[in-house]
């Protein structure tokens, strides 16, 4: 009985301490309220132990998915009886912040100091300077606030350095640095820059006669706290031994009557050290280390607290709370909600709050194009709200318009609107732009904001401000790191409104700010109430979610072409080199026309995760724009040591060298760079990066490329398609800037080595055969141009008092470097490396279906190719068969598929490809659900179907998505003939709608995107059995984006890479069976049972193409060619054909075709079908 009673009495014990802890008050938009310790402000979560005793959190959960309840877990922890604790929801995933607090540098260390009367070297930051001539002194330095155990004469600015040692940086988990100062400063750690405030522009050290931007008092002489600075990356920027602290302070001007620098330096330990100095007591850090895997919605959802056993503790569904306010309980524990505009995390719900949030207001019209004036009536459903309203970009106050009766506009406006009501929160701002009788192929941009946020003398981002200095303005408001809220809305030409959305905005670049039109960053965060863009801005990118994106002004090239950069990145986009993503658009800032600007992607963690699938948590980002940055991460700085050091021509060190870099993506990079020209390069400009692994290699990043293909005459006037940048980008005595030589030296030491000397050749051979042919160059910048042409003068008219130019000149010079590039830098290779002149390769596949072949590391995309290459430099060959093919050999050469070549004369090869018998590539993809409806949400999955007569092994064969990392490998699995399997990437979803489907696996970890995908199934070969790249825009059945149904090939037997062959399935699908949009294509005797006109394939394509038609019964065929002005170009078929299925091979070698578009058309009986396919040479 009695253990019986004790088991009865334990179990609710349990429950009732475990349910005393409750979600008590949350922010899902921090804007000021609570710093986490790397100095964001994310969303938060507060639990409270409401009960007498500690209540251990170990392995509870918190999560926003009721599907994954166990999303984000606790560690070892114990809540306190009535205390309170944070938890960020930053999506940061944080559990073992520091433990143990060590200042190592606190008021009072001796320094070494100097008061500049000029310039000092560069070098004065890094910890090699020779620093014996500069006086010694304690902490703080300055003048004027009896603050100072150093006191110098009055002057604008000090310089001052501090070694300390560092024996173990694993052990360090954060950092932060604590200044008190007046009235600016900069600091850098071992040369990199960490912090700076209230002076010049982030990665530019100021002058140091440069002034402060504006007024900053000390504050500790008057019993305040010094300003905290996060150090981020910590353990990438410390040395195992020494490292150098320096720092720099900088007056509101010389004759000021205070200056003052008082610097703390404290590391976060996970292990305390040998002999501990703690925490200075004169300054203060953030208590919580704890952040989840995920981020809150401001405009509300649902948060789950749930205990060890996965069981619900706590649920909270909230919606929209505003910036700056919280949603708790009062009293704490309590079971009424409030809002509350002073939130008190880590204490007691004290303050008042108000239980509603109005509801915004409704337009009467939505955001577009409009080509006539219109009305726009506001409504509100909230009883007793005044609507206000703005039309100049800001956001609506009390003082603003008070909306009376519908509002006519006439010209393009920005419309902003809100609704106030007694006793509670006003309703969240409904933004709208109306674009009246403006039309532009481009896509539009809207930026509103309060105009004093860009034009206010002390603080518009946009302004001189009273300081601006000579020019580049270096004093100015531009030049400073300033973030400005903006309301950001984007159109695609002639459609509706695609994004609107709440953000921050930055003036962007460098010397270009000083242009009238400037480039500007924007910023998603959740202080302004959304964490991402959640929209397809670059249709050729598979990126859906964007935290910030750039407006670029086109850099130095904004008064001569503006589409420099875009060009460029558009040629390199197939090089694996890190070049962002583009596209021209137009801005209107304030309902003002603004001119062109190119969007692009923004070069950070974010752009590394979206483009390689990498953590982006998990990377390093290096500068090398400076001698100091090759310094800056110990892992690439002992790379650059082991290359500038070691015997480079070893097999065993160069072998190194490739397993600490990517080799292809190195040789691509600096090949680009060399061929555009980009003489502002390659002391400035660069970066690279590396997953942070022990296998994770570095990769160059390609950026800010407008000082190329002709921007600059840089030694030969008007002809700098001659100059030899070959040797500007190997030579060992360049000028500090662009190429001095320690930014030369990697290109130097590794073609020292002949494997990678011959390889950079033949690839700079190769690609300009290619990607920087004439051909191709010019064809690609009559793209680009024609982009912006139309909308030229009108840009240029807004901004005539800047850009004076002849833009057709300018392109003419562009015109002509890639026409005549490709020959002076053949003769420039030819020189250096002393060859033996050129010999023309000609490489053909006997059949254009059966495989191609890869010359050095480039896939030939033809079936015919020639090109020039140097005598004398060896070549590498493969052959690739295509699946269902199997390589028969090099004809009269070799039977290997891997050859190596040298020429001495003109020649010509063949790979010979034949059909593989014993292939089986019945497997195919036969339905995809890549977006659930809300009601019958199953996750994405795919179905594959067994369409062969033998059962397939699937162990080991893998399912990827367009993202080569997004790998699921396919458990030992059989699959019968006639037989189906689904693919899941989440079981959970898939059986609540389909409980009695058993024949699936999963999880798949990744999703597939609703614009447009590839999916593919390879065996464990790595041989490509299927591939699909499908979309959810015409012509694909559009239907399956979002409506519960799915996509689903009408039959097996059809080509499933056409969108033709598949229908819209009904709801939800019919996983792990036959579809039921199945048709039969063949009638009994295996004869088709209709006409059909299948896309060619390839297409586009260059020499040759197969158009498949169809016909169930005897007809006179007609088939024939088009120019896209209608002109019949050939006649392909025109007899009578009895039913079956045909194969026409065109081959272009018969014709004199342009490039360009063209059109197939088919008659047969009554049927008439025409399709488009593109020739390009």
């Amino acid at each position: 009985m009695k253990k019986y009673f004790l088991l009865f009495f334990l179990f609710p014990l349990t429950q009732l301490f475990t349910q005393s802890v409750v979600i008590n008050e949350v922010m899902s938009s921090n804007a000021v309220t609570l710093a986490d310790e790397e100095g964001d402000f994310p969303d938060w979560i507060e639990l409270y132990n409401t009960s007498a005793q500690p209540v251990s959190l170990t392995n509870f959960s918190l999560s926003d998915d009721p599907g994954n309840l166990p999303k984000w877990k606790f560690p070892d922890l114990t809540l306190g009886p009535k205390n309170f604790l944070i938890v960020y929801a930053s999506g940061k995933d944080k559990k073992d912040g520091a433990m143990f607090w060590e200042t190592i540098i606190t008021k009072g260390d001796q320094w070494k100091y100097l008061v500049p009367v000029s310039e000092p070297s560069s070098t004065w930051r890094t910890l090699g300077f020779d620093d014996a001539l500069w006086k010694n002194g304690p902490s703080g330095f300055g003048f004027g606030d009896n603050d100072d155990a150093t006191t110098v004469p009055s002057t604008n600015s000090i310089y001052i350095r501090k070694s300390f040692s560092v024996t173990d940086a694993v052990n360090v988990d954060t950092a932060f640095l604590h200044v008190d100062y007046d009235d600016a400063f900069v600091a850098y750690l071992n040369g990199i820059e960490i912090a700076r405030s209230n002076i010049g522009t982030k990665g530019i050290p100021p002058a140091y006669n440069l002034t402060a931007a504006s007024n900053h008092e000390a504050v500790m002489y008057s019993g305040g706290a010094p300003e905290v600075f996060p150090v981020a990356n910590i353990r990438s920027l410390l040395k195992i031994g020494d490292n150098i602290l320096t720092m720099q302070v900088h007056n509101i001007n010389s004759t000021s009557s205070d200056l003052t620098l008082i610097p703390f330096l404290t590391l976060g330990l996970k292990t305390p050290p040998a002999n501990p100095r703690g925490l200075s007591p004169l300054i203060k850090l953030p208590s919580s280390y704890l952040h989840t895997n995920f981020k809150l919605d401001s405009g509300g959802e649902s948060i789950y607290l749930t205990g060890s056993d996965v069981s619900f503790i706590d649920e909270l569904t909230f919606g929209y709370i505003p910036t700056g306010f919280s949603y708790g309980r009062k009293p704490d524990g309590g079971t009424n909600w409030l809002y509350f505009q002073s939130p008190s995390p880590k204490t007691s719900n004290t303050s008042s709050g108000v239980s509603q949030v109005a509801e915004p207001p409704q337009f009467s019209k939505p955001a577009g194009f409009y080509y006539n004036a219109l009305s726009v009536a506001i409504s509100s459903n909230f009883p007793g709200g005044t609507i206000y309203y703005t039309t100049d970009g800001s956001n609506p106050v009390t003082t603003s318009s008070k909306y009376v009766g519908a509002i006519t506009i006439s010209k393009t406006t920005t419309l902003r609107a809100n609704v106030v009501a007694p006793g509670v929160v006003t309703s969240p701002t409904t933004t709208a732009t109306y674009i009246i009788n403006e039309v532009s192929k481009l896509p539009v941009v809207s930026l509103s904001t309060d105009p004093k946020h860009f034009w206010a003398s002390d603080s518009g981002i946009y302004a001189f401000g009273p300081n601006p200095g000579g020019y580049p303005y270096f004093g100015a408001n531009f030049w400073q790191d300033w973030e400005r809220p903006i309301h950001f809305e984007f159109f695609e030409p002639f459609d509706s409104l695609k994004v609107s959305v709440d953000a921050g905005i930055k003036i962007y670049g460098n010397w270009s700010r000083a242009f009238d039109m400037k480039s500007v960053a924007v910023y998603l965060r959740g202080m302004y109430g959304f964490n991402k863009m959640k929209y397809q801005f670059f249709p050729g990118k598979k990126v859906e979610n964007f935290e910030n994106i750039v407006l670029r002004n086109g850099g130095n090239d904004f008064t001569y072409t503006l589409l420099r950069d875009r060009y460029m990145s558009s040629m390199l986009e197939n090089l694996d080199i890190g070049v962002q993503a583009t596209r021209f658009c137009i801005v209107y800032l304030n309902n003002e026309y603004w001119g062109i600007h190119t969007l692009r992607e923004k070069l950070n963690e974010e752009f590394l995760s979206n483009t390689y699938g990498v953590d982006r948590t998990n990377v390093d980002i290096v500068d090398l724009s400076t001698e100091a940055g090759y310094r800056s991460n110990e892992h690439f700085s002992t790379l650059y040591d082991f290359i500038s050091q070691k015997d480079i021509t070893a097999k065993v060190n160069y072998d190194f060298v490739q397993s600490q870099m990517e080799i292809e993506n190195y040789k691509n990079y600096q090949i680009a760079e060399i061929y555009v020209n980009n003489t502002d390069w390659p002391g400035n400009n660069m970066k690279v990066w590396r997953e942070r692994t022990e296998t994770g290699k570095w990769k160059w990043l390609t950026y800010d490329l407008d000082y190329g293909v002709g921007l600059v005459e840089y030694f030969n006037a008007q002809q700098d398609y001659k100059f030899n940048t070959l040797d500007f980008a190997t030579s060992t005595n360049g000028p500090g800037w662009p190429n001095p030589p320690w930014s030369t030296l990697l290109l130097r030491r590794l073609l020292l080595n002949n494997d990678f000397k011959n390889d950079f050749i033949q690839s700079f051979a190769h690609l300009l055969n290619t990607t920087f042919s004439p051909d191709s160059t010019l064809h690609l910048l009559y793209k680009v141009q024609d982009e912006i042409a139309p909308e030229l003068t009108r840009h240029t008219t807004k901004w005539k008092n800047t850009i004076q130019f002849d833009w057709t000149s300018n392109i003419a010079r562009i015109n002509t470097f890639v026409r005549l590039r490709d020959v002076f830098m053949r003769t420039h290779i030819n020189s250096k490396f002393q060859l033996g002149g050129l010999s023309n390769l000609t490489l053909v596949t006997n059949d254009s279906l059966g495989g191609s072949i890869v010359l050095q590391s480039y896939p030939i995309p033809k079936a015919s190719f020639t090109g020039k290459y140097f005598k004398t430099v060896q070549i590498k060959l493969s052959a690739k068969p295509n699946p269902g093919f199997i390589f028969e050999g090099w004809k009269g050469i070799s039977l290997n598929p891997d050859i190596n070549i040298t020429l001495t004369r003109d020649t010509v090869l063949e790979a010979v490809f034949v059909k593989d018998a014993a292939a089986n590539q019945n497997v195919v993809i036969n339905e995809i659900n890549y977006k659930s409806s809300s009601s019958s949400d199953c996750g994405d999955w795919v179905e594959l179907y067994n369409n062969g007569n033998e059962e397939v092994n699937l162990k080991n064969w893998k399912f990827r998505d367009s993202i080569d990392t997004h790998v699921f490998v396919l458990p030992e699995i059989s699959l019968a003939p006639d037989s189906f399997i689904v693919l899941v990437n989440d079981s959970v979803k898939f059986r609540t709608v389909f409980p009695d489907i058993s024949n699936m696996i999963g999880y798949f970890s990744f999703g597939l995107s609703s614009v447009s995908e590839v999916v593919r199934l390879y065996n464990e070969n790595e041989t490509l059995i299927d591939s699909i790249s499908f979309s959810s825009s015409a012509p694909w059945p559009i239907e399956p984006n979002g409506t519960g149904a799915t996509l689903a090939l009408i039959n097996p037997d059809l080509d499933n890479t056409l969108p033709e062959n598949w229908k819209t399935s009904t709801t939800p699908g019919t996983p792990g069976k036959i579809n039921d949009v199945f048709s039969n294509t063949t009638t009994e005797d295996g004869l088709p049972s209709t006409f059909g006109l299948s896309q060619n394939y390839p297409n586009p394509f260059n020499p040759s193409t197969v158009i498949s038609y169809q016909l169930p019964e005897l007809s006179k065929v007609s088939l024939k060619i088009y120019d896209i002005l209608g002109t019949e170009v050939a006649t392909l078929v025109n007899e009578e054909k009895p039913a079956g299925n045909y194969n026409y091979e065109l081959g272009i070698r018969n014709y004199e075709w342009s490039s360009g578009v063209y059109f197939y058309q088919l008659r047969a009986g009554g049927f008439l079908q025409t399709k488009k396919m593109i020739f390009l040479k």
